[in-house]
Formats: structure tokens, C-alpha cells, sequence
């Protein structure tokens, strides 16, 4: 039986995970957690066959959780769960080492799917990978926007380019040889100056308007 340990920051949608897996044969439920550092230290704790986690959590995101089984659980299937399923995070959860992605809209009739340890290749719901849609160009809003990234600082900018790409907080420290911890700061100030809450809200934003901070970064 595989012991399966669960990590998302909403208790209710947690539970449905639960209960569908505790319908399913083969399964069991060792933990759970509500943000991603508690995720990491349960799963050093409990070494668990699988971990479903949500992308977007406080603390750590799935991204990094699936970064950190993969340093010291390498045997542990990484299954990412998000309401955000766009190319980019499918392919960034291939990059990081993740088994599967679930679009939440799919969770109900496809999560046990995709726990599967049968499923050789990466696995990925209806839903997930698919574009989504952007809103039609307005002008106004256009200029508001350049203003906005106008008041990010040269490293802030740089920081939120880097952010486009998916790249997490220890890749961006890599790429631009900065501290994590000086990553975080910048992250913060962006977020205060675009007026942006959450946790993926900052990722979120930097996806939708890739060319336009593009364009900002090269002036």
C-alpha cells in the first residue's frame, strides 16, 4: 500500500483529496499540510511513496517542494495540484522534477490517475497545458502597466524578468549570483509597487504580461 502525504492550503478542497484517494485501493494517507515548509518537514519526517501538492502555498510553492523531494526523496512521486494550468506551469513542473500536474478542475476523476506508479511518463490532467485566454488590449490599461513596471528598480526588474520565466527563487539567485534572501526582498517590493497579494499572484502577473516587461527590461 503506498502512503500518500497531502499539502494545500484549503481545507476543504484537502478534504476532497482525501476522500478520494481513501475510495481508491492501494492508498493510504499519512499527513497533511497546509503551507510548504510543513509539507517539506512532514515528508523528512514520514518519507512518503507519493506527495500531492498545490502549487500555490504559503511559505514554499509546490515548485520548490518538487525541487527538494527530488534532492532527498528521489523515489517519491511528486504530484503538483493548481488551479493555474497553463503551458508554463505544466512545463515548469517538468523541469522541477514532478511526476504529474492535476488541474483542480480535474482533481474529482483524474487525481488517482496520476498517482499511478505504473504511469512511466510525466502525467498530466485534460485540463492542464491547455492556453488560456488573455483579455483584449486595451490602451489605457496598456499605459498604466508601463507606468507601473517604470517605478521597479533596475534589480526589481531584472528579478520580475526572471520571475516570466518561471525560474524560482534559488534559480533566479543562481542566475543573477544574489542571495535567496535578496531575491525574497525584491520579490516583496515588486509585489508592494504592482499592488499584488498572494502567493502566486506575483508568477501569475509576470506570465500575463511577459512582452511588455520584456520590453521594459531591454530599455
Amino acid at each position: 500500500m503506498k502512503s500518500v502525504l497531502l499539502a494545500d492550503d484549503h481545507p476543504m478542497f484537502r478534504t476532497g483529496m482525501r476522500r478520494a484517494i481513501e475510495d481508491a485501493k492501494g492508498y493510504r494517507i499519512v499527513g497533511e499540510a497546509n503551507d510548504g515548509e510543513t509539507c517539506i518537514s512532514q515528508a523528512a519526517l514520514l518519507n512518503p511513496d507519493i506527495i500531492i501538492a498545490d502549487l500555490s502555498m504559503p511559505n514554499k510553492t509546490g515548485f520548490e517542494i518538487a525541487e527538494w523531494a527530488r534532492g532527498h526523496l528521489p523515489d517519491c512521486r511528486l504530484v503538483v495540484v493548481s488551479m493555474y494550468s497553463s503551458k508554463e506551469f505544466v512545463q515548469k513542473a517538468k523541469e522541477v522534477g514532478a511526476a504529474a500536474f492535476v488541474a483542480k478542475e480535474d482533481a474529482g476523476t483524474e487525481l488517482v490517475a496520476a498517482l499511478a506508479e505504473s504511469e512511466a511518463s510525466f502525467f498530466m490532467s485534460s485540463s492542464a497545458g491547455r492556453e488560456e485566454a488573455f483579455a483584449v488590449f486595451d490602451p489605457d490599461a496598456h499605459s498604466e502597466l508601463r507606468k507601473l513596471l517604470s517605478g521597479l528598480t533596475r534589480s526589481e526588474l531584472n528579478v520580475l524578468t526572471l520571475v516570466a520565466q518561471t525560474m524560482t527563487s534559488q534559480d533566479i539567485s543562481d542566475e543573477l549570483n544574489i542571495s535567496v534572501r535578496t531575491v525574497d526582498t525584491h520579490r516583496h517590493n515588486i509585489c508592494v509597487k504592482l499592488n499584488l497579494h498572494g502567493p502566486n499572484s506575483l508568477l501569475q502577473f509576470a506570465l500575463q504580461n511577459r512582452v511588455m516587461i520584456d520590453g521594459c527590461q531591454k530599455q
